[in-house]
């Protein structure tokens, strides 16, 4: 294999590794070490049992920075470089020799391409759910505001 084949198995690996990236850090935005750092956690008495309290402000700095991370750092990521992947490999296996034939070491067969195709679609999934998750999200911000200025309060 040479390094341009090689090259582009790498950038769509990375991406692929990255995609999964964005999905742990996106699970993990709601757990409760991003809901509440272990420096505000206490321990509290209630009716007899122990329970964690949360003291202190920033709840939402952590959730709100993993969900930045996730969707618009890693997913958009992932999804670039195994495009570039893709976009390296088929460039390579457009070449063609001197007198106008394919040259031998650019048939593609094996699971390479596919491994590749998988990736590229993996980054490209992931980055459409991150853009529906925002559309979605504004809407029902900008439903709530809505809402809150029309009748004066929220739930009424």
């Amino acid at each position: 294999m040479d390094k341009q084949k090689q090259a582009s198995l790498g950038l769509s690996t990375l991406g692929g590794v990255i995609g999964l990236i964005a999905v742990y850090v996106f699970m993990t935005s709601f757990t409760l070490e991003a809901w509440c750092p272990e420096e505000n956690q206490s321990e509290i008495t209630v009716d007899g049992e122990t329970v964690i309290s949360c003291e202190g402000a920033g709840m939402w700095n952590g959730i709100l920075t993993r969900l930045f991370l996730a969707c618009c750092i890693f997913a958009p990521l992932s999804m670039l470089l195994a495009t570039a992947g893709v976009v390296l490999r088929k460039a390579r296996s457009r070449s063609v020799d001197p007198e106008g034939e394919r040259s031998e070491d650019s048939l593609e067969s094996g699971i390479a391409p596919m491994l590749q195709s998988m990736a590229q679609w993996f980054g490209v999934g992931l980055t459409g759910i991150a853009i529906i998750l925002t559309v979605a999200i504004t809407a029902f911000v900008l439903l709530a505001l809505y809402a809150v200025f029309s009748s004066g309060s929220l739930f009424s």
